[in-house]
C-alpha cells in the first residue's frame, strides 16, 4: 500500500475507495456485506450516517489493526491528530 501522509485518505486503498464511491462506482472487490449495506442505506438521513461514521472512527481510533500499524510508525502523532479531528467534526 502506498502511503503519502497521515490523513484519512492519504493512502492508495482509501483514496481509491473514496473516489470510486464518490463517483457512484464502489470499488470492485468490496465485501458483499459492505455493498449490501451501501445499497440498503443509500437514502439514510444525514444524522444516522454521521452517528455511524463516528462509531466507526471511534472503533478505529481505539481498537484496530490500523491503529496498531500507525502506532509502530514515525507518523503516529499525525495519524492520531487526523482521527481526532475527524471525531471532532463528527461530534
Amino acid at each position: 500500500m502506498g502511503t503519502w501522509g497521515t490523513g484519512l485518505f492519504e493512502d492508495d486503498d482509501a483514496a481509491d475507495w473514496a473516489w470510486e464511491l464518490q463517483c457512484g462506482r464502489p470499488a470492485q472487490g468490496l465485501p458483499e456485506e459492505v455493498s449490501a449495506w451501501i445499497a440498503a442505506h443509500d437514502s439514510l438521513p444525514a444524522a444516522p450516517r454521521k452517528w455511524l461514521a463516528k462509531r466507526v472512527a471511534e472503533r478505529i481510533r481505539t481498537d484496530s489493526e490500523l491503529r496498531e500499524l500507525w502506532e509502530e510508525s514515525d507518523d503516529w502523532n499525525g495519524w492520531s491528530a487526523n482521527v481526532d479531528d475527524l471525531l471532532r467534526r463528527l461530534a
